[in-house]
Order: structure tokens, then sequence, then C-alpha cells
């Protein structure tokens, strides 16, 4: 299902997050929004769960106006995955993944609701986990537990905000790795904020620069990432290196920008 932006502004009082954005997320890719601290990438994941209201512009899901769909009918599309959320340290992962079916409450049944929380455990590769509860889990394991929470919404798209904060180094391409699995599998639809150049040019089927609350440039990674664009986008000069055995370039950052 792709998702269409169209003209958006955002204010936040007096201050302006995005003017006149637009974007279109194709169907089926893994699209990365990159940009500064401040330029609106979250607001723009907001938008889809009615957590920020645009200015202008209009927000389109599967060729439809995002404002026709009933609150039901969207949770049952969208999955969301904030930056960070309270979890109980005493509920089960099971219980938790379990609240993903509320969205199908009035048509859903109990073993109907039972295959898909399996399901949901199993595609996070937490199947043995399900009883443990959700303080005696790594880092790693309570993002898979989230995951597997909106998974079991069976949405068609995953917005996914800054999935690796505070997640070492393989944790970080333990998720990012899973994210690409689910894709294929699931066939979604995927669009997430990013900071780390390097993971966005390793795990995206297109990337959008943010800059001054535009869409600065969005398409393939290889012709997106150049220096001149990263510069403006993000205000580092980098290097710019080919990683010839994933066929995906990669980046080293040699000082702030002017």
């Amino acid at each position: 299902m792709d998702i269409y932006f169209r003209d958006i502004t955002i204010r936040y009082g007096r201050h302006t997050v995005l003017d006149g954005f637009s974007l279109h997320v194709l169907d089926g890719t893994i699209t990365t929004l990159l940009g500064r601290n401040g330029c609106g990438k979250s607001s723009l994941l907001n938008l889809l769960f009615g957590i920020a209201e645009p200015a202008a512009g209009l927000v389109e899901l599967g060729g439809r106006p995002l404002a026709s769909f009933s609150r039901e009918a969207r949770a049952r599309l969208l999955g969301y995955l904030p930056q960070s959320a309270h979890l109980p340290k005493t509920m089960t992962v099971r219980e938790l993944v379990a609240n993903g079916r509320y969205p199908y409450r009035h048509g859903s049944t109990p073993r109907e609701d039972e295959r898909f929380i399996a399901q949901a455990l199993e595609d996070t590769d937490l199947g043995s986990m399900g009883e443990r509860p959700l303080g005696s889990l790594s880092g790693g394991e309570r993002q898979r537990a989230r995951l597997a929470l909106i998974l079991c919404q069976s949405p068609q798209v995953l917005a996914l905000d800054e999935p690796t904060t505070y997640l070492d180094l393989a944790y970080q391409l333990e998720i990012l790795d899973l994210v690409q699995r689910l894709k294929e599998k699931r066939q979604l639809t995927v669009l997430m904020v990013l900071h780390d150049l390097n993971l966005a040019a390793r795990y995206s089927d297109r990337v959008c620069l943010m800059a001054d609350g535009r869409n600065l440039r969005t398409g393939p990674v290889d012709e997106v990432l150049a220096p001149d664009q990263i510069h403006h986008a993000l205000g580092v000069v980098v290097d710019r290196r080919w990683d010839a055995k994933a066929g995906r370039p990669f980046f080293l950052a040699r000082r702030m920008g002017a």
C-alpha cells in the first residue's frame, strides 16, 4: 500500500516545521527519512496516526484520503513503532503482543486471535519467549516484542520512528535485518526515520532527504545519497565509498559543514 503526502504544511504555534512537503512512499518499499533534528521527520509519521494535524495538505493511503478511514480501519492498516514506550515490567511478551488484536475486537474469534499472536511471535523470533516478563528482556528483545505487537494488527504499512534508538550496534543490525525480512515476508510498505547514514544506505530501498521543511530529494539510495546533497540536508561533509559486496555506498564523515 502506497502513501502520498501532498503539499503538507505543519506548524507548531508560529514555527513552521514542514512547508509544502510532498512525498510518495512506494508500495512494498523501505523508505527512510533522513534529516537534521527538528526537520519534521517524526511529525510526518505522526500525521498518519492523528497525533499531528496538517495546517494544509492531504495524506492519501492506497489512493484514498486518510481522513476517509475510520480510526479502527486505520489501526488495521497502519502499525506504528514510536521512539520509546513504557512497557510494564511484569507483563509477559505474549500479553503485550495480544494487545495488537484490539482493532479486531468486534470481528475476530479467540481462535483467530491466537493464530495471529503465534504468527507475530514466530516472525519476530520470540516463539519461545511468550511467557517471559518484559522486564527480563534485553533491549533488542524488547524492541522485537514491540514489533510483534504491531505485527499482530496485520498492518500493510509499518511506520518506525528511530527503531534502533538506545540499541548497541549488534542489536541495531538485528532489528533492521528483521524489518527487511518482515517487509519481504509480509509484503509490507515501511516508512522509517533513521539518523545513521550508513544504516539508511544499507537497509533502505529509497531515501528521502529533508531540509528547510521540504523534500530535498527522494529516490534510490545510490542516486540520492550524494555528498553535496548530504551536506545540504545533514550539515556534514562526507567521503562516499562503495561496498562492492553489498552493492551499496557507505560514508565517512569528515567534519561539520559550513
